[in-house]
């Protein structure tokens, strides 16, 4: 019989110990300084304002925003007009890049008036 609260063997932050998603807690931050901001506001309209609210609401609204933004995960790819990809594309290498000019092609535009 395990005890209530007892860590889980099989669970991905077993090992790690108990670590927030910093996206999530970004999250968190912007909700919470958010909600502070209107409230604010609110004061503000009844001539009684809390710069309390202000002063803790933006920073917290701004921390949330960088955390949102810095630790976001990538897009996955889509498989969106996957058909008319492959009928652009049907090779399945990469297009090769350009080679630089050689010294023989010489260089182009006002540079290759100059030099002759």
């Amino acid at each position: 019989m395990a005890l209530v609260g007892a860590p889980d063997r099989r669970h991905p932050n077993y090992q790690t110990g108990m670590q927030i998603d910093k996206s999530r807690l970004g999250i968190f931050f912007f909700l919470f300084g958010f909600i502070m901001l209107v409230i604010f506001f609110g004061t503000d309209q009844s001539q009684n304002p809390e710069y309390l609210l202000f002063f803790g609401g933006a920073p917290l609204t701004a921390l949330g925003i960088f955390l949102i933004w810095r630790h976001r995960k990538p897009p996955e790819p889509t498989t969106r007009f996957a058909g008319v990809r492959r009928l652009l594309n049907p090779s399945k290498e990469p297009p090769k890049p350009k080679a630089p000019p050689t010294k023989k092609e010489g260089r182009k535009g006002l540079f290759r008036i100059l030099k002759k």
